[in-house]
């Protein structure tokens, strides 16, 4: 899977489960873990997803918290109504 696909299936997975109750999430939190390793176009690329997928559900307020000291690539998304 690529990263940008991975982005976006973070949020999708979030704002779908407000859909199946009729809510429009209005902001959003997201937490990127990153590998001190990874690089500038592997970043780009998982911004990309993010903003395509943010776009797309029109969510136009979020915040996102980065750390780039894990072990291994971890996105988390959570929404607020």
């Amino acid at each position: 899977m690529k990263l940008a696909d991975a982005a976006r299936k973070s949020i999708v997975a979030c704002v779908s489960d407000f859909a199946a109750k009729g809510i429009k999430p209005q902001y959003g939190i997201i937490s990127v873990n990153l590998p001190k390793t990874i690089s500038r176009l592997k970043i780009d690329e998982i911004a990309e997803g993010f903003r395509k997928s943010m776009r797309l559900n029109m969510i136009f307020q979020f915040w996102v918290a980065t750390q780039m000291q894990a072990k291994k690539l971890c996105l988390t998304s959570v929404f607020l109504e």
